[in-house]
C-alpha cells in the first residue's frame, strides 16, 4: 500500500536537500535566500518522520506474516543496501578517480578510502564510526542513521505500541525520547553543532523518528483529534515552527541548539503532512514521481549539485549573473539531471534488487510452509 502523501513528502525532501547542496556553491548568497537554502538540510528530517511512518504502517499490516521480523529486515537490506554499494561505495570511487584524472592525468586513490571507512559503510556502521561516517559516499550519514534505526525499530514498536494507541502516550513519547537523548548526550559531555558526528548520530535524531511513528499512530487510532485543526491553523503552525527554526537555529548565539532543531523541524513537518493528506490535489504526479526516486535521487544528486555547479559558478553564472540568479539556474539544473539520471537506477538498480528481496522472503516462507510439522521417521 502506497500513501501518496507520504511520496509527496519524500518529492518535497529531496527538493529540499538539493536545494541546500546546490547553494552551497553559489558563493555570496546573504539574506533570507541564504537562510532558506540553508534550511534545505532538515529535508533529511522530513526524509526520516515519513520513513518512520510507513514503517510502521508496513509492519503494522504485515505483523501477523510467518517471520515478520526476518522478513522486515530483508525488505530493509534490499531496498537500501544495493544502491549504497552501486552508486554510493563503488559509483563514487571511480568518480573521484576519474575526476582527479581528468584533472591532474593521475590514478589517484582518493585518501578517505582507507578499509576500515570503507568497510563501515559496508556494514553500515559508520553511523558509530566518525572517520568513515560521512566521507565515503556524500551525504552517507543519513543512511548509516537510517540504518541504526531499522535495527531497532522492530523492538520500538512492539514495546511501546500498546503506549502509542493511548493519545497522551502518543504525545509524549517522542518529547520523552528528545529529553532522554539529550541527557545521554550532556552525560556523554558532547556539544550538538550543525553537521557534527554528534548531530548525524541516531542519538540525536531518535526523536525525529518517533514523531513519525507517532504521527502514524495519531492518523491510525486518533484521527479525529486532526479534523479540529483547520487548514489555515496547519499552515500557520508550519510557518511559524520553521521561520522559528531559522531565526534561532542558524542565527541563534545558543550553543548546542542542533540538539533540538531536528525534532523542531520534524514537529513543523507534522503540519505539512497533515496538510497534504487532506489536500489530493497538492499531491500532484510530477511531486511523487520524484519522491519515488528519491532514494536514487538522494545519493546521485551531489555530482551535479557540488561538482558541475561548482564548475558553472567558477567559471561562468556568478560574474554574469549574480549569485541568487545563478542559484535558482544550477537548482533546476541539478533537480532536472539527477531526476532523469534516477530514472535508470529506480528501475534497474532498486526495483530489480527489491524484486529480489520480495522472491527471498517468498522463498522462505514457502520452504517453512513446506516443512513437516513433525519430522519423518
Amino acid at each position: 500500500m502506497r500513501y501518496e502523501f507520504i511520496d509527496s513528502m519524500r518529492g518535497i525532501a529531496i527538493l529540499m536537500v538539493i536545494l541546500v547542496h546546490t547553494s552551497q556553491t553559489a558563493f555570496g548568497l546573504d539574506g533570507n535566500i541564504l537562510y532558506i537554502s540553508e534550511y534545505g538540510q532538515m529535508g533529511v528530517q522530513l526524509f526520516f518522520v515519513a520513513s518512520a511512518y510507513t514503517l510502521c504502517a508496513s509492519f503494522d499490516r504485515r505483523g501477523g506474516e510467518a517471520d515478520s521480523i526476518i522478513s522486515f529486515f530483508i525488505r530493509r537490506f534490499f531496498r537500501v543496501a544495493p544502491a549504497y554499494y552501486i552508486i554510493g561505495i563503488l559509483g563514487y570511487f571511480v568518480f573521484w578517480v576519474l575526476l582527479k584524472y581528468l584533472v591532474t592525468g593521475e590514478v589517484v586513490v582518493p585518501p578517505q578510502y582507507m578499509l576500515a571507512n570503507v568497510f563501515s559503510n559496508v556494514f553500515f556502521v559508520h553511523g558509530l564510526y566518525p572517520p568513515g561516517n560521512n566521507n565515503i559516499v556524500p551525504g552517507g550519514w543519513s543512511i548509516g542513521t537510517e540504518m541504526l534505526f531499522y535495527l531497532f525499530f522492530p523492538a520500538v514498536f512492539m514495546l511501546f505500541s500498546g503506549i502509542l494507541r493511548n493519545i497522551y502516550g502518543l504525545i509524549f513519547f517522542p518529547v520523552i525520547v528528545l529529553v532522554l537523548s539529550m541527557v545521554i548526550i550532556d552525560a556523554l559531555d558532547y556539544r550538538v553543532e550543525n553537521n557534527s558526528f554528534i548531530y548525524f548520530s541516531l542519538l540525536n535524531q531518535a526523536s525525529v523518528f518517533a514523531v513519525g511513528i507517532s504521527l502514524y499512530f495519531l492518523h491510525k487510532n486518533h484521527s479525529g483529534i486532526m479534523d479540529v485543526i483547520s487548514n489555515r491553523q496547519l499552515v500557520i503552525a508550519f510557518v511559524v515552527i520553521t521561520v522559528s527554526v531559522i531565526n534561532y537555529g542558524w542565527l541563534s548565539p545558543l550553543k548546542g541548539f542542533f540538539s533540538i532543531v531536528p525534532f523542531l523541524s520534524a514537529m513543523s513537518f507534522v503540519a505539512l503532512i497533515e496538510i497534504f493528506k487532506r489536500r489530493d490535489s497538492l499531491n500532484t504526479n510530477l511531486l511523487r514521481k520524484i519522491g519515488e526516486q528519491s532514494y536514487s535521487m538522494y545519493l546521485l544528486h551531489f555530482i551535479f549539485a557540488h561538482q558541475l555547479s561548482f564548475f558553472l559558478n567558477k567559471k561562468y553564472l556568478l560574474d554574469l549573473i549574480g549569485p541568487k540568479p545563478s542559484l535558482f539556474l544550477t537548482y533546476v539544473l541539478t533537480v532536472c539531471l539527477t531526476y532523469y539520471l534516477s530514472k535508470l537506477s529506480y528501475h534497474y538498480i532498486e526495483k530489480y534488487f527489491i524484486g529480489i528481496g520480495r522472491s527471498l522472503i517468498y522463498a522462505l516462507s514457502n520452504k517453512k510452509i513446506d516443512k513437516p510439522l513433525v519430522d519423518e521417521v
